[in-house]
């Protein structure tokens, strides 16, 4: 089998252009539990996977959320891989009363896995919910509380999140029985896809995957069955992404070399809520060896845990002893600081006060007005699809960061437009605030999509909610003009435009003397004159008459930084005279 598979993959390709082989389903001779030795010993054999997931073993499985057996309930007796347990593995005499009860008070309703899961076997698992104390409803009502739906294209699924009902798959109820305790949604599996069928446009991706050993490599096999991602055990050329755990090994290595973009699973993640391959790369896809790339971050997701927030909190009052507390303060920890804590207004982490409490100076424009849009940091090809999107939208881009109300960038970076919108926008904003607008047909608030970079932010020490609402309060270089020496960088239109959307002027040579006078006899008159050069152009001389004059020279860090924190320190970056 591994030489068929592997002629039918990438056999045709030459040895420079493809890395070991990466399997998603263990040979049988190779236990899932084993060693990262082990994991990449089986990457070496030659067996891979080509074409797409779906026409793997098991792509009904990972769909429906069946794919791990219960067999903590019986020592002899493995659960059959389509049902989540059978009642023949929970023979009364092994099983304590107590765990008969977790699921009491709660009553299911299961909504469209009908689609892909035989009547015999659903009927298995209704079987196992009543044994576990729960109540199973056949058709949605008002006394279902929890709802088990494969995707959210459905009335039930409508009405139960209308209703506030909790809403999971039968993945999560399958985890909750075999760890014998209750929790929340905690991983992109446990919540119902976006998507009914399949996702359009797959086809134009290839993945590979690599590094992931044990549940997480099981748990990463069934993310990509689930999206219908093409999927090869071959790392070549033609692979779009590589999914990888750590930085290290082989096909990390050629990815780099190749220039093919290096992920870890919330790209997948995002895929299964969105119901949409993203448009672009956001920072938390591209932190390998994340502690929380397989906790639910999006905001779509999101939502989706709140109703459960009350739920736990009943129930752990109830039956503390049979609740995970680390799951499920996982998951809400997630909710709070990604969703419900953004929406919250406090001193430095409050968006919605950046639009509402304080009106940017000279701003004429009403929180109802169009969105003028300007992208920085991201590639061309993708800015072309969100543009797209924003005019779809009724919206407006802008190459004028002047004009705009809304950056949308996937991280802080220090380009003229950041450094310049920082100052007169409204909102700093992911792209994933252009992609999840498009999908509900209609721009949505920013207060979940805020861009936040912690590496950058504490680097640079700043925070960019804190920034924009100091620049609503105060333009920062307002009544202040500028003077750069030759051998600055940026260039001086660069640094123009930075200072000008900051509220002040950066003057040539000949405005210099026109307004402070040949001999610099108008400074007390005149607005403050600050200086900004460079090492080379104090050592060529040409500060030598500010120094005279007592004008405070700095570097260019100093309006650099100023204004990505909106606030200018005169006692750091200052240049003293030789």
């Amino acid at each position: 089998g591994g030489g068929g598979e592997e002629g039918g993959g990438e056999g045709g390709k030459g040895e420079e252009e493809m890395v070991a082989v990466c399997s998603l389903h263990p040979s049988a001779d190779q236990p899932n539990d084993s060693k990262q030795e082990q994991g990449e010993q089986e990457d070496s054999t030659g067996v891979g996977v080509a074409g797409t997931p779906t026409d793997c073993p098991g792509t009904d499985g990972a769909r429906c959320g069946i794919g791990a057996a219960l067999t903590a309930c019986s020592s002899t007796t493995q659960a059959p891989e389509d049902s989540l347990a059978q009642p023949t593995t929970m023979p009364p005499s092994t099983t304590t009363p107590v765990k008969l009860l977790l699921l009491g008070g709660c009553a299911f309703h299961l909504c469209g896995y009908q689609d892909c899961a035989k009547l015999e076997t659903t009927d298995k698992w209704k079987e196992v919910i009543r044994q576990y104390g729960g109540r199973v409803e056949e058709e949605y009502c008002p006394a279902v509380t929890h709802l088990l739906a494969l995707h959210q294209k459905s009335t039930a699924f409508s009405e139960a999140y209308s209703d506030s009902k909790c809403i999971a798959t039968a993945n999560w109820l399958n985890d909750v029985l075999v760890e014998q305790k209750m929790f929340p949604p905690c991983h992109a599996l446990h919540l119902p896809t976006a998507f009914k069928l399949q996702i359009p446009g797959t086809s134009d991706y290839s993945l590979c995957l690599t590094n992931y050993t044990d549940r997480e490599r099981c748990l990463v096999r069934d993310m990509i069955l689930i999206t219908g991602l093409p999927y090869t055990g071959y790392l070549s050329k033609k692979t779009t992404h590589l999914l990888c755990k750590r930085p290290e090994g082989k096909k990390y290595e050629k990815a780099l070399e190749w220039g093919i973009p290096v992920i870890n699973a919330s790209f997948l993640a995002d895929i299964i809520h969105n119901g949409q391959v993203p448009a672009v790369l956001f920072p938390r896809h591209l932190r390998l060896n994340s502690p929380d790339e397989f906790t639910i971050q999006c905001y779509e997701a999101l939502r989706l845990l709140k109703p459960w927030q009350s739920f736990m909190s009943s129930y752990s009052q109830a039956h503390p002893e049979w609740v995970n507390a680390e799951s499920t303060a996982l998951s809400f920890t997630a909710l709070n600081n990604s969703s419900c804590g953004r929406q919250q207004c406090s001193d430095q982490e409050s968006p919605s006060i950046l639009a509402s409490k304080v009106e940017k100076p000279g701003c004429c424009f009403s929180e109802t007005d169009t969105p003028i849009v300007t992208f920085t940091g991201i590639s061309p090809s993708v800015v072309a699809k969100l543009k797209e999107f924003v005019e779809g939208l009724g919206g407006e881009v802008t190459d004028s960061p002047v004009l705009c109300t809304h950056v949308v960038t996937p991280r802080v970076t220090r380009t003229v437009k950041f450094l310049s919108g920082i100052s007169v926008c409204r909102h700093m904003v992911t792209p994933e605030w252009v992609e999840l607008s498009c999908i509900q047909h209609k721009f949505l608030a920013e207060g979940p999509f805020i861009l936040r970079d912690s590496e950058a932010e504490e680097m640079f020490g700043m925070s960019v909610p804190l920034s924009l609402e100091r620049a609503r309060q105060h333009r920062l270089t307002e009544g202040l003009c500028f003077y750069s020496t030759p051998g600055v960088t940026p260039t001086f239109e660069s640094l123009s435009e930075i200072i000008s959307c900051a509220g002040g002027q950066l003057l040539t040579h000949r405005d210099m003397r026109s307004r402070y006078g040949r001999q610099f006899e108008d400074l007390e008159s005149a607005p403050r004159l600050l200086v900004i050069s460079c090492p080379e152009d104090v050592a060529k001389g040409v500060c030598q008459e500010f120094f005279r004059r007592n004008i405070s020279v700095y570097n260019a860090e100093f309006i650099l930084t100023g204004v990505l924190r909106q606030e200018l320190d005169y006692s750091q970056n200052v240049i003293l005279p030789e």
